[in-house]
């Protein structure tokens, strides 16, 4: 037998009316010049390269503006940014320690009992902002979590759900998602919500989940 259709129960969206997931508000502050920055970016493996891709998100104007747009729009909301490399996340952490914002960042380097810590304070409140380097966009389960900053811009569809989706789920109090999207990710891919799966495996084989570089999501201003 050969499996073809796919059975899509849900969306994103269905969630998000049915309370389920909470809805997005989505802000991109000169996110037409970082697409246009990071479309002079090399690929390799089906996305950007990581190298070149960590020294431009680490320029001083992209990271100060990071901080500046969390302090403007999502201050007080416990905040997940997703890095491009570990000298990224390190360099984003102290920029917001400088401004006198409580924050830390793991990588696959940290230990367990170290994460365990980290998870904690980030809980507790007394971390507001914990940055990552491909640790937190998968499996990492934190309701109170209401902001993301996309700092990482990628091109795999995938990889932009699971980030975004990590500031989805409802909450006590909670009554929306801030996407702050500092990587051109909404302009490639477009909102979670829009995301609509395909209905055959044979839809997948032709649209890969990798967008090629100078292609657009038709989205509103957010």
């Amino acid at each position: 037998l050969r499996y073809d259709t796919i059975i899509t129960p849900t969306t994103i969206a269905e969630l998000q009316a049915s309370g389920h997931l909470v809805p997005t508000k989505c802000y991109g502050p000169n996110s037409a010049e970082l697409v246009a920055l990071t479309d002079t970016v090399g690929v390799q493996a089906g996305d950007f390269q990581d190298a070149a891709l960590s020294q431009l998100m680490r320029a001083k104007a992209i990271i100060g503006d990071v901080v500046d747009t969390w302090r403007n729009h999502a201050a007080g909301r416990p905040t997940l940014a997703f890095c491009v490399d570990r000298a990224h996340a390190a360099e984003l952490t102290d920029e917001f320690r400088a401004a006198c914002v409580a924050a830390a960042y793991l990588d696959y380097l940290t230990e367990e009992e170290d994460r365990a810590r980290l998870f904690a304070q980030f809980r507790s409140g007394e971390i507001a902002v914990l940055c990552s380097v491909a640790v937190l966009a998968v499996g990492f389960d934190e309701p109170s979590a209401s902001c993301a900053i996309l700092a990482r811009p990628t091109l795999s569809l995938a990889l932009h759900i699971q980030q975004a989706g990590r500031v989805l789920r409802p909450f006590e109090g909670k009554e929306d998602a801030l996407l702050l999207d500092h990587a051109g990710n909404i302009l490639r891919h477009g909102r979670p919500e829009d995301f609509v799966p395909p209905a055959t495996l044979s839809e997948i084989n032709k649209r890969s989940d990798r967008k090629p570089k100078g292609e657009r999501a038709k989205v509103s201003d957010c």
